[in-house]
């Protein structure tokens, strides 16, 4: 039977109407064993979207720990921040003044460091350039933690809508249990 649209209790009985808009009697057992299913039916909905949702939120951890990576080796070389990156497949400008850039699309606040740093005059600006992409390291490394933090409570809520799941099974298992042990028990006493 399709998912419960409407129960109504009319002449001593229950009646359910499926998504489709047919009717039909039942008995208090079955029509507990329905909505428990039904329920099974929408928290399995429920848990595939927040498994997609945790899909997605690793793929993004993965591209940032690898922007993180590249940027990391690309100030140990000293190279300005216009440079492109290839990042599962996909080549961008690193950061800097570029329009289109992984930076951006990863929703980084972006400092442009400029030209390279041994195109710097002096020693001070050196620093000042280290500085700058230290805050962008610092500010790709801010994401990946608000992100393995947003894991952390997705996967809390799976665990829950996994145990609220497993708790409606196991209703519905019961009172298919009881009554088929009542129906036993009836066709021994015939």
């Amino acid at each position: 039977m399709s998912s419960v649209s409407s129960i109504s209790y009319s002449g001593g009985g229950f009646y359910v109407t499926d998504s489709t808009g047919n009717p039909q009697q039942v008995d208090l057992g079955t029509l507990m064993m329905m909505l428990n299913l039904d329920r099974t039916e929408n928290l399995d909905k429920q848990i595939a979207l927040q498994l997609e949702d945790i899909q997605k939120r690793n793929d993004q951890i993965k591209t940032l720990t690898e922007f993180l990576a590249q940027a990391r080796a690309f100030k140990a070389a000293g190279t300005d921040d216009d440079i492109k990156i290839t990042i599962n497949g996909v080549t961008k400008a690193m950061g800097g003044s570029a329009s289109d850039s992984w930076a951006k699309d990863l929703g980084i606040t972006w400092t442009d460091v400029g030209t390279g740093r041994a195109s710097q005059s002096s020693n001070d600006a050196k620093t000042a350039w280290d500085g700058k992409f230290d805050a962008n390291i610092n500010a790709i490394k801010g994401k990946i933690d608000a992100l393995n933090n947003d894991s952390q409570m997705d996967n809390i809520k799976l665990q829950n809508l996994l145990e609220k799941r497993g708790n409606a099974f196991e209703m519905a298992t019961k009172v298919m249990d009881t009554n088929n042990q009542t129906v036993q028990s009836i066709i021994r006493n015939l």
